[in-house]
């Protein structure tokens, strides 16, 4: 089941939104539930509680809120990867949107047509996410992680064939050697940076002597045996996004 979240202070709005939804699913023959709120705050009450939607609706200028502001509080605090759709009356917030990285956005009053086409992207993209996660078995038990939240992995200094995960939020403590890791997330750009040390490329600001500074301003080691190689890999990565986007 996909369960998507409709941010609207207009329950007309709401009901077009969700009627829209729901015809997609039965059309294309998904599961699909919609949750509704009238305000952010009751949304992020929600997400606060634990509750994940696969992709938002949002509509921008609420009464009493934000959207864009609301949208940046879930990226920054619940989900980094949120799908966001944004709809209004008002195609002159097309350009705020861009800073929260929407997914879209759509002018009001919403066509089904026009969001019919949106919706088939959104669900290609959250298959390819599919793709990138982990079963991680964690001593608490199985854990999801997304891979593109893994900042670094290093081998756990407390215990033995063991390796901590770092994510923005927790750290891990998994068992198995770094070897076993590495193979396993070799094509998912990460790279080694250290003895003991394996590292998302998409998280790294900045190269400098000995070391790297990551997006959340931590710092690990970079030895002078795969700074080479961590300099290739931030290059290719680069060019690949560059050709991506050109399309």
């Amino acid at each position: 089941m996909l369960k998507v979240a409709i941010c609207d202070d207009e329950q007309k709005d709401i009901d077009i939104a969700e009627k829209c939804i729901l015809e997609y699913s039965f059309k294309h023959n998904l599961d699909i539930e919609c949750a509704n709120y009238r305000t952010g705050q009751e949304l992020l009450d929600k997400l606060e509680s634990g509750e994940h939607y696969d992709f938002f609706v949002f509509d921008v200028e609420m009464e009493k809120e934000d959207g864009i502001y609301i949208a940046s509080i879930i990226r920054k605090r619940y989900d980094k990867n949120a799908i966001i759709i944004f709809v209004s009356n008002y195609p002159g917030h097309m350009g705020r949107s861009f800073s929260v990285h929407a997914y879209n956005y759509i002018q009001k009053p919403l066509k089904y047509i026009e969001l019919e086409q949106v919706l088939s992207q959104v669900l290609r993209e959250i298959r390819d996410m599919e793709f990138n996660k982990l079963i991680v078995p964690a001593a608490d038990g199985e854990r999801v992680v997304n891979i593109s939240d893994i900042m670094y992995i290093e081998t756990s200094r407390k215990f033995q064939k063991s390796v901590d995960i770092h994510s923005a939020k927790e750290i891990i403590q998994v068992t198995g050697n770094l070897k076993k890791w590495f193979n396993l997330l070799k094509d998912k750009r990460f790279v080694y940076s250290f003895k003991g040390y394996i590292v998302n490329i998409d998280h790294i600001v900045t190269l400098r002597g000995g070391e790297l500074v990551l997006d959340n301003n931590e710092i690990i080691p970079l030895s002078r045996k795969y700074e080479e190689e961590v300099r290739k890999s931030l290059i290719n990565t680069v060019i690949s996004d560059v050709v991506s986007i050109r399309g």
